[in-house]
Order: C-alpha cells, then sequence, then structure tokens
C-alpha cells in the first residue's frame, strides 16, 4: 500500500495530512488503478510510451494510462512527467529509429548489421555499427533546431572504445558529444548549435580533437532508440518514427481533503528535465506550435484557473489564487536549477497565512521567494474541483494539448495542515 491520509484526530505539527509516497512504488509501469487505490491520485496519457528504469534499460510496451515508473541512475525513482513529445526520425524520408539499415544514407567506411544484439529494453533490435579510422556511421539529414539522441554501447570488451555523436553542417565543423566507452548501454545525446548544422551522425570516427573530440580511430558499437525532437533535451524512447509521446497529467479529484483550516500547504519534490536555456516544446492537437511560455507546479480547475507557474522565459514564478484575488503577484527573483537537479518546493496559500514560496536544489540551503503583488492574507480557500500537478489542469483537450507540463521525475507530494510551522 502507497499514499497516505493522516485523519485520526488533530494531526501533529510533524506529520503531513497527505502524503502520496510515491517512493514506495517499483520501476516500471504502474496500474492507474492501483495507482488511485493507493494514493487518492489519478493519472492519464494517451497511447503507448516507453520507460527508462536505469542508465541502462528501457522498459517497452507501456499501455495507454499506465504510470511510468523512471530513473536516470535506477536509484532515484520517479513517475514521468512530460510534455507531448515527438520522434522527427521517418518524416519525409524515413528513417528507422531501430535500424540504420534503413533509409539512412550510408556512412563512410562503416558496416551496419541489423537486428544484431540485445536492446536495452530486452528486445534483439540493436544494429552493429562497425567504422574504420577517419570513417562515419549512417547519418540523416535535418534543418531545424533540435535534440538528437540514441543509445549506443561498445562491442569492444577490452579497452573500449569512445563514442562520438556530430552534429555538423560539413566535415569537422562543430563540437562533437564525447561519450566514455562502454560495453553497457547509454544514452547520449547532441543539439544542433544553429539552424544550419543539419546532417546527424551517431558515430564519426574523424578527427574532432580541434572542437574536443577525439583523434581518428575505429569503433565498433552497437545503437538502437535513435531519436529527433523539436526539443533542447531528449525525452523518453519513442521507438516508432513519426510518432509522438503524448504529455503526462496527474491530479488529486478531491482536493478538499488537501486543504487544512483554508489553508494548503504543499509539498513536491522532483528531479528536473529541464533548465535555464532548455527548451521545453508544445504542440496544439499533432501540429508543433513553439516553445511552452509557462510551465505549471500546481493548478485548479475553478472560474479562469487558479495556478502556481513558471514562466520558461523569465524563470519567474507567477500565482493566481483565488479565481482573481492573487491575480499578478509574481517573484522578484527568478528560480534557479540545472537539468538532473533535485528540486523540492513548499507552497503555501490561503486560510489568512501569508503566501510562500519557498525551493531548495539538490538538499541545499532552503530559499524564501519574494513575491510582489497581492501575495498576503488569502482567505479560507475551499477546493471541490480537480487539482493538478506540473500541468495545467485547465488547459482543453490537455491528452493532445501541451497542458503546460513541467517536464521532471515526480518523487513526492505531501500536504501539510494549518497548525504546521513550515520550514
Amino acid at each position: 500500500m502507497f499514499g497516505r491520509y493522516y485523519y485520526a484526530g488533530a494531526p501533529p505539527s510533524d506529520e503531513p495530512i497527505y502524503d502520496a509516497e510515491i517512493e514506495e512504488l517499483a520501476p516500471g509501469p504502474v496500474d492507474p488503478e492501483d495507482f488511485f487505490t493507493g494514493t487518492g491520485l489519478q493519472y492519464s496519457r494517451k497511447g503507448t510510451s516507453t520507460v527508462q528504469i536505469s542508465a541502462s534499460e528501457v522498459v517497452s510496451g507501456v499501455l495507454e494510462d499506465q504510470i511510468c515508473i523512471g530513473s536516470l541512475d535506477g536509484i532515484n525513482y520517479g513517475i514521468v512527467i512530460q510534455q507531448n513529445t515527438g520522434n522527427g526520425l521517418g518524416i519525409g524520408n524515413d528513417n528507422s529509429p531501430r535500424d540504420l539499415n534503413v533509409a539512412w544514407t550510408p556512412g563512410l567506411g562503416s558496416t551496419v548489421t541489423s537486428n544484431y544484439a540485445t536492446s536495452p529494453d530486452g528486445q534483439t533490435h540493436a544494429s552493429r555499427c562497425q567504422i574504420v579510422s577517419n570513417g562515419y556511421s549512417p547519418y540523416a539529414a535535418f534543418s531545424a533546431h533540435r535534440n538528437f539522441s540514441a543509445w549506443v554501447r561498445s562491442t569492444q570488451s577490452i579497452s573500449p572504445s569512445s563514442q562520438q555523436m556530430v552534429w555538423v553542417i560539413a566535415a569537422n565543423d562543430s563540437p562533437p558529444t564525447v561519450a566514455a566507452g562502454s560495453t553497457t548501454w547509454q544514452r547520449i545525446d547532441i543539439i544542433s548549435l544553429n539552424n544550419d548544422r543539419y546532417y546527424i551522425a551517431v558515430c564519426d570516427c574523424r578527427d574532432y580533437t580541434g572542437y574536443g573530440g577525439t583523434s581518428p580511430q575505429s569503433r565498433d558499437i552497437l545503437v538502437d532508440f535513435l531519436q529527433i525532437e523539436n526539443s533542447s533535451f531528449p525525452t523518453e524512447a519513442i521507438p516508432v518514427g513519426n510518432s509522438k509521446r503524448y504529455c503526462d497529467r496527474i491530479w488529486h479529484p478531491n482536493p478538499i481533503n488537501l486543504i487544512s483550516g483554508g489553508a494548503m500547504k504543499m509539498y513536491l519534490k522532483f528531479v528536473s528535465k529541464f533548465g535555464p536555456g532548455d527548451d521545453i516544446i508544445a504542440y496544439s492537437g499533432d501540429t508543433f506550435s513553439g516553445d511552452a511560455a509557462k510551465t505549471y507546479i500546481w493548478s485548479v480547475f475553478v472560474g479562469s484557473g487558479d495556478y502556481c507557474r513558471l514562466d520558461t522565459a523569465t524563470w519567474l514564478v507567477e500565482i493566481n489564487v483565488g479565481n482573481g484575488s492573487l491575480n499578478g503577484a509574481v517573484s522578484s527573483t527568478p528560480v534557479s536549477w540545472n537539468r538532473g537537479d533535485t528540486v523540492e518546493i513548499y507552497f503555501v496559500v490561503g486560510g489568512n497565512l501569508n503566501t510562500t514560496f519557498k525551493y531548495c536544489v539538490n538538499g541545499g540551503v532552503w530559499i524564501d521567494l519574494p513575491l510582489t503583488g497581492p501575495a498576503s492574507n488569502v482567505g479560507n480557500l475551499s477546493y471541490s474541483a480537480d487539482m493538478g500537478f506540473l500541468h495545467n489542469i485547465v488547459q482543453a483537450n490537455p491528452n493532445d494539448g501541451d497542458a503546460g507540463v513541467l517536464p521532471c521525475w515526480l518523487q513526492q507530494i505531501k500536504f501539510y495542515p494549518k497548525p504546521f510551522a513550515g520550514f
């Protein structure tokens, strides 16, 4: 059993009134009915998915509406929360995300063997790519600013060579991504520097010493789950070309149980999938519509919507509570964290208390964010509408829109009683 409400009399000040206990969930897919029974939370995601559960493993075939419990390192797990994303491979030129022999332009001095070895998901889909010194793997051309990622591992058991991924307009003119050689699977990625750099090669064995890369050397690697995204960071693997992974939505359908004395004292903990300068790409239906301007930390489906959200351009926190009574409250300083950081947030509003937003990064010092606007003495809250976490619950057609998702691995949701002194 996971998820807990603390209703036995007046809860002590050191106990939450609600704890989802997400950290007790096992890696991989979780049935939504079991999830709701344990936590009282509801979840949705349109379509099937994959989920990375360690530095070298992927689970395929996660069904629609099944929660994905994922991890980058196999130690710190959380619910995968992502915006709508799509794998651009397969658009127009039918490049296969799982076979370098299908529609990829042949490389120089490279030999590719399809379905050669076991992939990160346990299936036999990995391509073997053998490349001579000063050669390069099969490649493809893309004209937009995008992230290219792939799962790779070396087949050389003795002193495995490093892996060198490039995104170039011509030979040897762009800093590559270089990863240490490993005989276990690892995911590497690279971002195009600007829109005129459009050739991608999962492995380039030419001389990149002038750009922080390696000298010419032969390589023998396995490759799978190749992915091009309209984003500056890689998301969960999308194994089918020209297809999407729809956004994750998590909410509480009865938030009156999360309010204490008219006040809401919420604690969230997550590992961020993005940082300053990273684009979070929004879709409207199946159409790319540009960068998401806002990502939501908390939202309630009441009136025009109550929320606490992050402006992705300024990294300022914006708050609207009481269906307008706090409209326009903005932090006077931005929040700051990087991709891969563990972020904790403590948000207090209502019950005639001072509105508070505090956060800390990687277990460091708690930062009390100054707020400007009508931030104090908001009256008692009483929500009966759905309360969303890390997305905008008011978003129309949320399974087809970006829904203002804050991409992360969600680890904890807690609510505290009004007498709780806080941090």
